[in-house]
């Protein structure tokens, strides 16, 4: 029963985290709309740093998930990378164009399948993402 209440804690966070995430790209578009005065600016600051603490909390609640007894617990199966190119990428196009970067990601195939665990290897591409976005010079 305890293992069965920990995957759904695991499934909940990770469809928390989506929304998180759809939350931080409408306050990054916010952010930059003009028509905002200092006082609702701080507002949008404000709810981001709220957005921030909640992804730490869900993230930490995902790799407790993970923990069974005193084993770390991967779940692999079979992942269809383009299928989680579709699901995570929309998260970061916005992102990017309001650095006015691009994101390129070809194949040819419509399914390239590999043996991973999906959480994590959602949760590495996310992170590779987000840094290239956020250490990448604007226009580049």
């Amino acid at each position: 029963m305890y293992f069965i209440r920990l995957r759904v804690a695991r499934k909940d966070a990770v469809k928390l985290e989506s929304l998180v995430n759809e939350r931080t790209i409408s306050l990054q578009k916010a952010k930059e709309d003009d028509s905002f005065d200092e006082e609702n600016k701080e507002i949008i600051n404000r709810i981001g740093e709220t957005g921030d603490r909640q992804k730490e909390l869900i993230t930490q609640l995902l790799n407790y998930s993970r923990y069974e007894g005193r084993d770390f617990n991967i779940e692999k199966s079979h992942v269809n990378i383009i299928h989680v190119r579709n699901r995570i990428l929309p998260n970061f196009i916005q992102i990017a164009a309001n650095k006015n970067q691009e994101i390129h990601f070809t194949y040819e195939n419509n399914e390239i399948i590999i043996l991973t665990d999906s959480t994590l290897f959602s949760r590495i591409i996310e992170n590779i993402l987000s840094n290239a976005i956020k250490y990448s010079l604007k226009n580049k």
